[in-house]
């Protein structure tokens, strides 16, 4: 039995160009880049607290690794989480 996957895409200026078939291919391709990135949350505030210190482990541990002082692997660990995107958010 193959899985089925729903994404809802929704645009401000979705409304101008729903007619247009490139349009409609770009959301399509928009839609299947979300299902491919296997996205644990819809919000970057609905992202479980766990996960995130998690991820925030594994990207110190690198730092260290690589031999960075203590107080740079902080924001090196911080920097996904910081920015305006982040790769486990939708």
């Amino acid at each position: 039995m193959a899985a089925r996957l729903a994404f809802l895409l929704s645009s401000s200026w979705a409304i101008l160009f729903a007619t247009n078939e490139d349009f409609k291919k770009y959301g399509r391709d928009i839609a299947m880049q979300v299902a491919a990135a296997s996205p644990v949350a819809a919000t970057r505030e609905s992202v479980d607290p766990a996960i995130i210190e998690h991820e925030m482990s594994i990207y110190k541990a690198q730092a260290a690794e690589s031999g960075k002082p203590e107080n740079i692997q902080e924001k090196i660990a911080y920097g996904p989480y910081g920015r305006s995107s982040t790769r486990k958010a939708a």
